[in-house]
């Protein structure tokens, strides 16, 4: 048993119980590919439930939700706030960084822009949105092309194949190669 009382046995179990014990359950998968990402030297360095800690704290950095305060993390499971900010150090070393500020709002922005497309045409519209204003300063090229024609003139399925692949992009750029590739890359393809 830690200090907390959580049973912290394996990495799995107490990245769960951690979670739990924060109402972060939907960060249960980008945790357990951080912890998978670096190995168990946090968890030997710092003990097990430090490191679920750590690994719960830098996927809500990565995640589109709220960030996990380290400190009131702390104070919920009795850990040391200085021995789980060495933890998240130690795991954002060997984790691949998100993409800078700025990609990761291009992304987002462009998905707004296609979204507004789409509801455009499922609205049975012919002339496209006005995507003017800071909100859509960064959209991707090609969708702003497509936003100054006709929407008869525009593949609707086309553009639903674009939307999966920017948010494919979107996640990756949030949560970084190794996190991305843990997640949504099968090891037998």
């Amino acid at each position: 048993m830690s200090q907390s009382g959580l049973s912290t046995d394996d990495d799995e179990g107490s990245i769960d119980q951690v979670a739990a014990a924060l109402d972060a359950t939907w960060l249960l998968e980008p945790a357990r590919a951080v912890r998978a990402c670096c190995g168990s030297i946090p968890a030997r360095r710092y003990g097990n439930e430090t490191a679920a800690v750590a690994a719960v704290i830098v996927a809500s950095r990565r995640s589109d939700r709220r960030s996990i305060d380290r400190r009131s993390a702390c104070d919920t499971l009795g850990l040391d706030p200085s021995e789980v900010a060495h933890a998240v150090e130690l795991l954002e070393a060997k984790l691949a960084e998100p993409a800078p500020a700025a990609e990761r709002r291009r992304l987002r922005q462009t998905l707004v822009a296609i979204d507004e497309l789409l509801a455009a045409i499922e609205a049975g519209r012919t002339n496209p949105p006005r995507l003017a204003g800071p909100g859509f300063a960064a959209i991707d090229p090609r969708i702003r092309a497509l936003a100054a024609q006709p929407l008869s003139a525009v593949d609707e399925e086309a553009l639903r194949r674009d939307r999966r692949r920017f948010a494919a992009d979107l996640s990756l750029a949030r949560l970084g190669a190794d996190i991305y590739v843990h997640l949504h890359v099968d090891p037998a393809d």
